[in-house]
């Protein structure tokens, strides 16, 4: 981490990796106050906003400040800052941190959130070796990834890939490649073509919805349980 970068939100990492946990610190009142968005309705320990990216006369959008949460009560959606940044600038999570953590339209409204972001910088510093970090995101899984998906676990393709990204991140200084399925908080469950299966960065649950707002609900156990077997 640049320790001479003068905006502390930034929280990009040699420009190949971002901290999650570090982005998503970022209070989400202070960025949407510095897209020029202001609360209608003030309460002690939230606030309610217009939905910014969409028609919203009732202020239906949220804001949980002592979580650092949003859920849009118009849509039955909500999340992180990252989740809201994805809907505002119409974006995919990667494209989200990257805009987070280069600090555009980000500034900071008080000084106690200097004091964390600097606390967040020495923990950052003081990381253990053995913590995974995202280097790389991609849309398209390399062939070996694929044809272990086809052929062992016999998974369709056509239908799977658009919620599944390549990942490749890093472990105690050694690179790893997994295939990634995206959670709601910004994380992923990991899962590789021999035995590795993990999770990088916040565990969380996926959502996959569909645009009827009464859609039936399928709980899965397992990321690959919820797609189809090809034949």
């Amino acid at each position: 981490m640049n320790m001479n970068n003068p905006n502390p939100t930034i929280t990009a990492m040699n420009n190949e990796y971002y901290n999650l946990q570090y982005i998503k610190a970022i209070p989400i009142e202070n960025y949407l106050h510095a897209c020029g968005i202001e609360p209608a309705k003030r309460y002690n320990g939230y606030t309610l906003y217009h939905a910014p990216y969409r028609e919203d006369p009732n202020a239906s959008l949220k804001v949980d400040f002592r979580q650092n949460l949003w859920h849009d009560y118009g849509i039955s959606q909500g999340g992180s800052i990252i989740d809201l940044v994805m809907r505002m600038q119409g974006c995919g999570a990667y494209e989200a941190m990257a805009h987070l953590a280069e600090g555009k339209a980000i500034t900071l409204a008080s000084s106690s959130f200097h004091r964390e972001t600097h606390t967040e910088q020495i923990r950052g510093e003081q990381r253990p070796s053995n913590v995974r970090r995202i280097l790389f995101i991609s849309e398209e899984l390399p062939l070996y990834l694929q044809n272990y998906l086809r052929e062992v676990r016999r998974i369709d393709l056509a239908v799977a890939s658009p919620y599944l990204r390549h990942i490749r991140y890093e472990v105690g200084g050694r690179e790893y490649s997994a295939i990634g399925f995206a959670n709601r908080a910004g994380g992923y469950e990991l899962r590789d073509d021999k035995t590795f299966k993990g999770t990088i960065a916040s565990k969380d649950i996926s959502v996959i919805a569909e645009e009827a707002s009464n859609a039936p609900l399928c709980i899965f156990e397992g990321v690959w349980t919820s797609f189809p077997i090809s034949r």
